[in-house]
């Protein structure tokens, strides 16, 4: 059998805004998903799980009959952690091990990507490439490619993850946005100018390992997502809670509408679901 490995990640700044072409910083997550793959299974499957196969398949040019015997995850599912990307490069890596077939990891990515986009449509790509690498980077797509560089995190901060029921899939929830976007032009306009500007502050509070100014970029970032159309009455009213008990900056990372929500802080006895250190 075949076995492969994708991790989760947490977007410290820029859902959404990554799709239209801006850099974002994203965090590796110690969760992940394994594949088993065997050729000519017939253990059952789901729908999803053919399909991606299938893609899989195509893209790389395969006669084998192939099926997903096995799947392991410690990585929350439909909560903007990477799950789905997780999953398709884990299920790919597991292809390629079945199959003895090697590619580099522009291909993978490539493949993944494809693969990915059956369950979001027009995926930023953004995390598929941390289920490959498990880095922290600043990402940014560029046209049909994308640019990367890498982080150095020297900070002694705690990050907490909340997570919460999603009222709707991340395929609809990016559509919303465009949706949104092709509604209120100039408004767009000016909440990604507002967004270019955070991210700045957000990279300056790194290089200068300051929670606060980190803190104030988290902040703006979920207050331009509620504008946007992501947040809800929960996730606002939690993010409050949040900052009673100790969070110095708190925000949707994901999708949206629901799934993670994040806090940072250097003490807090709010009850986070998953804590990391960055």
């Amino acid at each position: 059998m075949g076995k492969g490995v994708g991790y989760g990640k947490v977007i410290l700044v820029g859902e959404h805004f990554v799709v239209y072409g801006h850099k974002s910083i994203v965090l590796p997550l110690d969760r992940y998903i394994s594949v088993e793959v065997l050729k000519y299974s017939v253990i059952p499957e789901d729908h999803k799980l053919s399909n991606i196969v299938e893609i899989a398949r195509k893209e790389l040019g395969l006669n084998d009959s192939l099926g997903i015997s096995k799947i392991d995850s410690n990585l929350p599912e439909s909560a903007g952690l990477g799950s789905s990307a997780a999953l398709c490069v884990a299920t790919l890596r597991a292809i390629l091990d079945e199959t003895k077939m090697s590619i580099d990891d522009r291909r993978l990515f490539e493949v993944a990507k494809v693969m990915e986009n059956y369950f979001h449509g027009n995926s930023s790509g953004v995390d598929v490439y941390m289920a490959i690498h498990n880095k922290p980077i600043i990402y940014q797509r560029v046209k049909d490619s994308v640019e990367i560089s890498y982080l150095k995190l020297d900070f002694d901060v705690n990050l907490g993850i909340k997570i919460f029921p999603r009222r709707r899939g991340a395929g609809d929830i990016i559509r919303s946005v465009r949706e949104f976007k092709e509604r209120n032009p100039e408004e767009f306009t000016e909440i990604e100018r507002e967004y270019d500007d955070l991210f700045n502050l957000a990279v300056s509070s790194i290089e200068q390992s300051d929670i606060y100014l980190l803190s104030d970029a988290i902040n703006k970032n979920h207050e331009l997502l509620r504008r946007i159309g992501v947040s809800n009455y929960e996730i606002d009213r939690e993010i409050q809670k949040m900052k009673s008990r100790g969070v110095l900056g708190a925000k949707i990372s994901g999708a949206g509408d629901g799934g993670a929500v994040i806090g940072i802080y250097e003490k807090s006895d709010y009850p986070f679901d998953i804590v990391i250190k960055i």
